[in-house]
């Protein structure tokens, strides 16, 4: 776990679906997800090229290429299997107004507790975005919420440093 600029930046064994799957009180003041890449495919408005989950496709919304849910649609997915890797998932308080930018790509094998990524962390705060989650090659996080950071390196039995 690395500080950045008042953000929180951590890197763990595990994934999306896994963190999904557990119970996260988190979560629960995290309404909207925005999903920016599913099994590293980024077009995901575009249901030819991807078959959303049930939960989701009844939801889906666009935003540029990605697509934002319900957060609740987002873990009914997961628990059903969807989320297998490569995936990007942002948690916002209130509905986006823009995609984050290709450029704040949380997915591996970026690790984010080596590597700053400017362009998500001015992308979460204009958009008012509390967590961002990549996995691939591991788990990546970015939040400003230290309880956020502290339940996500917990459910993955790491003890915060």
């Amino acid at each position: 776990m690395r500080k950045i600029d008042g953000f929180i930046a951590g890197h763990l064994n595990g994934s999306i679906r896994e963190l999904l799957n557990m119970t996260q009180g988190w979560l629960m003041h995290q309404p909207w997800a925005v999903i920016t890449s599913v099994d590293s495919l980024r077009d995901l408005y575009d249901l030819s090229t991807w078959k959303a989950p049930g939960p989701i496709a009844r939801e889906a919304r666009p935003l540029g290429s990605a697509i934002f849910v319900r957060t609740n649609a987002l873990v009914e997915a997961a628990a059903q299997g969807a989320l297998s890797g490569f995936d990007e998932v942002w948690f916002c308080r209130e509905p986006p107004i823009a995609p984050p930018p290709k450029e704040a790509g949380l997915v591996g094998p970026r690790d984010v507790e080596s590597e700053v990524v400017r362009e998500a962390l001015d992308w979460m705060a204009a958009e008012s975005c509390e967590v961002g989650l990549g996995d691939g090659i591991g788990l990546n996080y970015l939040t400003k919420a230290k309880q956020i950071a502290l339940e996500i390196e917990q459910a993955f039995g790491r003890r915060p440093g």
